[in-house]
């Protein structure tokens, strides 16, 4: 069980879908868990804006 997640850097970056580039945004993440474990704590995500919509195209862990 997750106890808190925290952001920890936003950039404004490009991501190119086909032959399209759009805004995104490259959001780094950390997450503390409720009890001691050896899963991973820290991962990102590319959040593509598309008109008034937000898409989740990538997530990832760091360190991976």
């Amino acid at each position: 069980e997750v106890k808190s997640v925290t952001i920890n850097d936003v950039n404004e970056v490009k991501y190119k879908i086909a032959d399209k580039e759009y805004g995104s945004y490259n959001i780094e993440l950390s997450w503390d868990y409720t009890k001691e474990s050896d899963y991973d704590n820290e991962g990102y995500l590319i959040i593509v804006k598309d008109n008034d919509k937000l898409f989740v195209v990538e997530k990832g862990y760091i360190g991976v």
